[in-house]
């Protein structure tokens, strides 16, 4: 059944994501065959007024697009989340052989997907207004640079960061997902409580991280050694301290997302309240 699930939630979302995807590589694509004919009117020279201010335009509206459409992949994972499964349609829904695990994880694992395309448009964007600066000519050096300051292949970091990503956009889901099947407690003002069970969440989670680091100060004078050893980690070894410090990250993210994931799915089991 969880096949099944996968494979609707993917038909559906398609309709309006894979539109959204081919029209920004259009746009990207778009952007860089005018860029290049500016580059040939003139002469192939960088230094020229009409380059430079093509291509500050192109990397302003180039951003733009790409932050949208990672906004809209977001928004509508919410939406799904959120139509299906609290609103009308989630009386059809529950009545399926599917655990609310099982919906969950789909819609999840489904809108993870799309956020990983989402990123790879985004870093061919990315790779396409790096080829048109003229730093792209000492790429081997460059390369080389980045590798012996960081001891890693500048492609390892970017499948590490985009690793990262996913991970972050998989909390962001769950956290979207906790905050509605909060809201859902009150059918009567579902989306309002929803929206108030996000600022809380939030405000707890920043109270949190904000006592962590008071706690983390307060540590560091009373025993300055642990911190100068990520300090010395830092400098002698940039690598292992980016592996380090991506790791901590990843795992907070990843003890969230089991809550998360949990309490979510507690409350649509236990509490479920589609009146």
């Amino acid at each position: 059944m969880l096949g099944k699930l996968i494979k609707h939630e993917f038909k559906a979302t398609a309709k309006l994501l894979l539109p959204l995807l081919a029209a920004v590589l259009a746009l990207m694509g778009g952007f860089q065959v005018i860029f290049l004919v500016v580059k040939l009117l003139t002469g192939r020279n960088d230094s020229h007024p009409l380059v430079a201010v093509l291509f500050a335009l192109f990397a302003v509206l180039a951003a733009f697009a790409l932050l949208a459409m990672l906004a809209v992949i977001v928004i509508v994972a919410v939406q799904r989340f959120y139509k299906n499964l609290l609103g009308d349609e989630g009386y059809l829904m529950f009545t399926l052989p599917a655990t609310p695990g099982q919906q969950i994880f789909s819609k999840l694992l489904v809108s993870l997907v799309w956020s990983l395309m989402g990123i790879v448009v985004v870093i061919l964007g990315g790779v396409l207004f790096v080829w048109n600066l003229p730093e792209i000519a000492n790429a081997p050096a460059i390369l080389a640079s980045f590798r012996s300051e960081t001891g890693m292949s500048i492609w390892l970091a970017a499948l590490l960061l985009a690793l990262f990503m996913v991970l972050a956009f998989s909390n962001t889901y769950l956290h979207f997902y906790l905050c509605m099947a909060i809201g859902g407690q009150w059918p009567q003002n579902r989306l309002l409580a929803s929206a108030a069970a996000y600022l809380i969440l939030n405000t707890l989670l920043q109270f949190v991280m904000m006592f962590g680091m008071i706690t983390a100060l307060a540590f560091h004078f009373a025993d300055m050694s642990f911190f100068r050893g990520f300090q010395s980690l830092a400098e002698q070894s940039p690598a292992l301290f980016i592996y380090s410090m991506l790791g901590i990250g990843a795992g907070l993210m990843i003890f969230l997302d089991v809550i998360y994931y949990l309490t979510t799915r507690w409350l649509l089991s236990r509490r479920l309240n589609l009146a």
